[in-house]
């Protein structure tokens, strides 16, 4: 989940809970002020029907009008004691007068004399009106808060939106960032601090780490080009050795030995070689590849070695043409090739495969599927074998490089790895 999502519900759920109790504190308040504006109202009816009886010596005639009402009888009120029965809500006693509620009324009690007889005057006003009144004024305060919940709601989405598009430019910065390849764009520029200073840091860190990487693409580049003539001095010379007579078996087994030392020593300069100008981008050109004929003229290189392994060849090869550099071509199916005739059985089988936009080659080999994680990372080697380990991790670089895509699959006993292009 995205931060500005994480936050927005957390501010949401918050703000639904204080609007919720800040809703109910809202109705206790205004429904007490519209109640005590009620009594208020109880009063004045009471002073006037007091002025009534000190005039006249007598009760007005009792009224039942629909939002209020005048009844009396005769008693004497008790103000020790809470209302009778039919009352609820708490009674009071403040200047000979006791309020309460009876059922969606309010009235009010209280004790008077006329001619030497007690009565009990009670006056009741409807509280239909007055609820009325505070649930209209619920239902404005609830849409208001509403309207303005849903106007946050919106406003939230685009400020933050607006807020954290550097954030998400820097994001697509560090995501389209690659070592061998000029950075595209740049990290998002705001007008907050926090965002700049971030995206000085990510500019700063990927221009230190392009620099270094260049470097040590520079070093390789020329550590090995300067180590080729070495080798080739050191095996032409072991090669005038093995030929001089009066060599012992046991010279011989040595200098064989040692050859077998600079051949891969030179299998791997030339390899590093490969990936650094791969890596460099030297091999842009791109030109018509015929598949068919390349795969055909490789396993013809290999045939010496397949003979001697007992190994069985299929072949289901399609013409096929792709755009990509020649020298590229050749390394990969050659690659390929050669890592399964080298990690083959025994009499084992190879099945390669040519069709439109597919090229697979299936091995017999070890009967455990290889590790993804490492299958194609230089110097892996998960079987001993006379490689270097960087046979698949060229691949790998010439697929990408070309936009192709390569998948590992194992099933029964064999390995099978498909480019797809």
């Amino acid at each position: 989940m995205k931060l500005a999502a994480t936050y927005q519900r957390f501010y949401f759920v918050l703000l639904a809970i204080l609007l919720a109790l800040g809703c109910l504190s809202y109705y206790v308040v205004i429904r007490y002020i519209l109640i005590h504006q009620v009594d208020n109202d109880l009063k004045i009816e009471q002073q006037e029907l007091l002025d009534f009886v000190h005039l006249h010596d007598s009760l007005p005639a009792p009224s039942h009008y629909r939002d209020q009402q005048l009844d009396w009888r005769q008693g004497t009120m008790d103000f020790g004691v809470a209302g009778g029965p039919g009352h609820r809500g708490r009674d009071h006693d403040r200047d000979r007068r006791r309020f309460c509620n009876v059922g969606d009324s309010r009235e009010v009690q209280f004790p008077v004399r006329v001619k030497g007889t007690d009565y009990i005057v009670t006056i009741t006003k409807s509280l239909e009106e007055t609820e009325d009144l505070l649930w209209l004024i619920l239902w404005v305060t609830a849409g208001s808060i509403l309207v303005l919940v849903a106007g946050l709601f919106i406003g939230n989405r685009f400020l933050l939106r607006r807020i954290w598009h550097p954030f998400y430019e820097t994001l697509d910065y560090l995501k389209s960032f690659r070592l061998s390849a000029p950075p595209k764009g740049g990290p998002g520029v705001s007008k907050i601090d926090e965002f700049n200073l971030l995206g000085r840091s990510v500019e700063e860190m990927t221009v230190k780490m392009q620099r270094d990487y260049l470097a040590l693409q520079q070093f390789t580049d020329h550590a090995a080009h300067e180590m080729q003539t070495p080798l080739a001095v050191i095996k032409s010379k072991l090669d005038l050795m093995m030929q001089e007579p009066g060599l012992t078996a046991h010279q011989l087994e040595r200098m064989q030995q040692l050859l077998l030392s600079v051949n891969r020593l030179s299998r791997l300069n030339q390899s590093l070689l490969l990936l650094t100008r791969i890596e460099n981008r030297q091999y842009l050109e791109k030109e018509p590849v015929e598949l068919k004929t390349l795969v055909e003229e490789k396993l013809d290189v290999w045939q010496e070695w397949i003979r001697e392994h007992g190994l069985t060849v299929t072949l289901d090869l399609m013409p096929e043409t792709v755009r990509m550099h020649p020298f590229l071509a050749e390394s990969l199916v050659n690659n390929l090739l050669s890592n399964a005739v080298r990690h083959n059985v025994p009499g084992g089988e190879i099945l390669v495969t040519l069709l439109p936009g597919l090229f697979s080659v299936k091995n017999t080999g070890a009967h455990k599927a290889l590790d993804p994680d490492r299958l194609f990372q230089r110097f892996q080697k998960q079987h001993p074998s006379e490689g270097v380990g960087l046979g698949l991790a060229i691949v790998k670089e010439i697929v990408e490089m070309s936009g192709m895509g390569i998948r590992y699959e194992y099933g029964e006993g064999t390995h099978t790895f498909t480019v797809t292009f």
